[in-house]
């Protein structure tokens, strides 16, 4: 039973990670697949892009810590001014981001 309610309590809290993301509302979130040409894109041409438009540039894998991601994407597209997609490769999971972001009413900037 304690065990039980441990696991309930710690499924339905946000990650640690999730209440770091500063929220200063002038974030622009890059939703993007990770690794190879896709990193030296992000780092050399979108952030910047993004800093010279006087945002933040933010990427899910900014935070490297032992917590669900999805909760760190949510709480970035919340808090984000704006969202930068990248759908070269027709990555399913950016594509459900994007969503997350349409359901959000957010701004969105798309790359193919």
């Amino acid at each position: 039973m304690a065990t039980e309610k441990a696991i309930e309590k710690k499924t339905t809290q946000p990650s640690q990670g999730a209440a770091m993301i500063k929220t200063s509302g002038n974030t622009c979130f890059t939703i993007m697949p990770f690794g190879g040409w896709f990193d030296e894109y992000y780092t050399s041409i979108y952030k910047p892009a993004i800093i010279s438009a006087g945002l933040h540039p933010c990427r899910a894998d900014d935070w490297y810590r032992p917590s669900a991601i999805v909760n760190d994407i949510w709480a970035y597209t919340k808090s984000a001014k704006l969202i930068l997609a990248d759908l070269t490769g027709k990555n399913p999971n950016v594509f459900y981001e994007l969503g997350l972001a349409h359901a959000l009413a957010k701004p969105a900037i798309l790359i193919a």
